[in-house]
């Protein structure tokens, strides 16, 4: 089976004029999982990113660990395919296209406390973390999501944000 690997950017600059930019912690969260996937012998036919800056330097740090190694990868590629996008914006737009569908729904969705606390989980991807599809003609599957491994292994617990 073939396998798409997401990744998640590092830390974000929260508080600062550019959010976009990688803090130090992030910059530090991308050479380290560079390096953990170099390891493991994951070999990419592409590399793709969104135009976002904090992307873009995740990518850069990913791609640094291999070549260090004397690893060949391909040259990332900008897609904005890969943009972050508003998920509270979707999830409104989304939910009164539903309702509208279904006006009994809403009933549902303040009574089923289930569903709420799935979303909030849903939500809650960490910096640099790996997710991994496996597919092939027949099937996808889910392989692993929210990756942390090489970040615990660090065993430095401020990196896990």
């Amino acid at each position: 089976m073939s396998e798409i690997y997401f990744i998640r950017h590092g830390q974000a600059s929260f508080g600062s004029k550019n959010y976009d930019r990688l803090s130090e912690k992030g910059v530090l969260q991308a050479k380290i999982l560079g390096r953990h996937i170099a390891f493991l012998g994951v070999r990419f036919d592409a590399i793709c990113f969104g135009e976002m800056e904090r992307q873009e330097r995740t990518a850069k740090e990913m791609t640094n660990a291999y070549r260090e190694q004397g690893i060949f990868v391909p040259k990332p590629v900008v897609d904005a395919s890969f943009n972050e996008y508003d998920s509270a914006l979707v999830w409104d737009f989304q939910t009164k296209m539903m309702l509208k569908d279904d006006p009994g729904l809403l009933d549902e969705l303040e009574q089923d406390q289930t569903n709420k606390k799935a979303i909030e989980i849903s939500w809650q991807v960490m910096s640099a973390s790996i997710t991994r599809i496996k597919y092939n003609s027949r099937n996808i599957s889910l392989a692993g999501f929210n990756e942390i491994t090489h970040l615990e292994l660090t065993g430095d617990k401020t990196l896990l944000t």
